[in-house]
């Protein structure tokens, strides 16, 4: 399957082009209007979900957290955001079932974000 995102490991940039996006909405703020150039995401060990529609988090998390291991980052830091709590649920199911992933933190509080430890290779 070819996911709509890829990274370029030489640069350590992930390029996404980016068919949704939380910023440009139409008028009646429902619909997210489509983009041609990709939005490039660095592999530094953060990942800001905000950009992302909920349904790519998925794969995203998995794809994200091997290029962070081939790059030799196992503190990840997954911004999720605050809000009601729905993506943050969302984000620790799936690094409970990810076999990347060693250990991870969620604040008590609602910090808007999840400090994950990758398995090393």
């Amino acid at each position: 399957m070819e996911h709509p995102y890829w990274f370029l490991p030489e640069i350590e940039t992930v390029l996404f082009p980016c068919k949704f996006a939380p910023t440009r909405f139409n008028k009646k703020m429902t619909d997210f209007e489509e983009f041609e150039d990709p939005i490039e995401i660095p592999i530094d060990g953060v990942l800001d979900l905000h950009a992302f529609n909920p349904n790519e988090v998925p794969q995203l998390l998995d794809d994200y957290f091997e290029e962070c291991i081939k790059a030799d980052i196992l503190d990840v830091r997954v911004i999720h955001g605050k809000g009601k709590g729905i993506l943050k649920a969302r984000v620790l199911s799936l690094l409970k079932k990810s076999n990347l992933v060693e250990s991870f933190n969620a604040a008590q509080e609602n910090w808007g974000f999840v400090s994950v430890r990758l398995r090393r290779r």
